[in-house]
């Protein structure tokens, strides 16, 4: 695009209103975990999958999802689990 030069502030204006946009949604992106490293609780992984915590907890204890232990808690990587239904679902 062409501006005069009457137009230029506004332009200009215009380009860094956009950079100052594109720097707050950097900044988002780069707070928020990758999803593949952080691990879930019971509760949080069967609001992600959409099923039951005892379903979750069902599937725990026949290993059908893979899971780690810390105390008394089990722990879930959402892209983990995800891998692990879809392969069982192909079978």
């Amino acid at each position: 695009m062409e501006y005069t030069m009457e137009e230029m502030p506004l332009a200009i204006g215009m380009i860094f209103s956009e950079l100052r946009e594109v720097k707050k949604e950097l900044e988002l992106l780069k707070n928020q975990k990758e999803p593949s490293t952080r691990l879930l609780s019971t509760k949080e992984i069967a609001a992600e999958l959409g099923v039951s915590q005892w379903k979750i907890r069902e599937m725990t204890a026949e290993k059908t999802i893979p899971h780690k232990r810390a105390g008394a808690k089990y722990l879930y990587s959402l892209n983990e689990v995800l891998k692990s239904i879809n392969v069982s679902k192909r079978r």
